[in-house]
């Protein structure tokens, strides 16, 4: 009885966290946000707590001077779980991308179904499906952009 409930417990173990793909080789991820609104931008990561409240996570935003980017780099492992510019910014409910703290742009999560109404969002599946891709912060951003008078924070 003994050697039996040993070898099953080998047996277990030794097929613990096999996966169909274990061998194949790692996906390599480059995500770039480019900054060409001509002024400087920051991105602010909103996130909701679990009361459903929205917080401000000033710690994780991101600065980008114009005509400059922020790129990070990924390797997914299998099993693979993907890649995205949410998976770059943190993971949150929502964005402000911050002109110069004058103007701002809300860029929320899109829906389930991944329909997004503005077709800018970040979060839109078009600028999600490759391993590298390329977001670029226009002009016409900041010129569409929402006046925040200085308080954008």
């Amino acid at each position: 009885m003994k050697k039996i409930l040993l070898f099953s417990l080998f047996i277990f173990l030794n097929n613990c966290g096999t996966c169909d793909h274990c061998d194949d080789p790692p996906v390599q991820y480059e995500y770039t946000i480019k900054n060409i609104s001509g002024v400087k931008i920051e991105i602010i990561p909103h996130k909701k707590n679990s009361s459903g409240i929205d917080e401000i996570l000033l710690s994780e935003r991101i600065t980008i001077e114009d005509s400059k980017s922020y790129t990070e780099k990924y390797t997914d492992g299998a099993p693979y779980d993907g890649y995205s510019f949410r998976d770059l910014l943190k993971n949150p409910s929502r964005i402000d991308v911050i002109f110069n703290n004058s103007k701002k742009i809300i860029y929320e999560e899109c829906a389930y179904n991944g329909s997004c109404s503005d077709p800018r969002n970040i979060f839109n599946y078009d600028y999600n499906n490759e391993t590298t891709e390329t977001y670029t912060i226009t002009i016409d951003d900041y010129q569409n952009a929402i006046d925040c008078n200085g308080n954008c924070f």
